[in-house]
């Protein structure tokens, strides 16, 4: 029998990140519009439309696509 990942595995954040970059007009964190997505050193980080760099999220974070749907991770991304 399979288990479900725990949503702060590596694996999860992995597969997390591969989804969020694959939409094609971004993503929100908290209201924030973001633009792609990075798993570094252990921690998931976003990059706001419009800076430069990335910044590290909350762990409650919740990511939604352009038309207000939530985004999780999937094997298939």
């Amino acid at each position: 029998m399979k288990t479900k990942l725990q949503l702060d595995s590596a694996t999860y954040l992995r597969r997390l990140v591969r989804e969020l970059n694959s939409l094609p007009d971004g993503f929100y964190v908290n209201g924030i519009r973001c633009n792609r997505a990075s798993f570094t050193e252990g921690y998931l980080q976003v990059r706001p439309l419009g800076t430069r760099g990335f910044r590290a999220f909350l762990q409650d974070s919740s990511f939604t696509d352009a038309y207000g749907r939530n985004v999780c991770a999937s094997r298939h991304a």
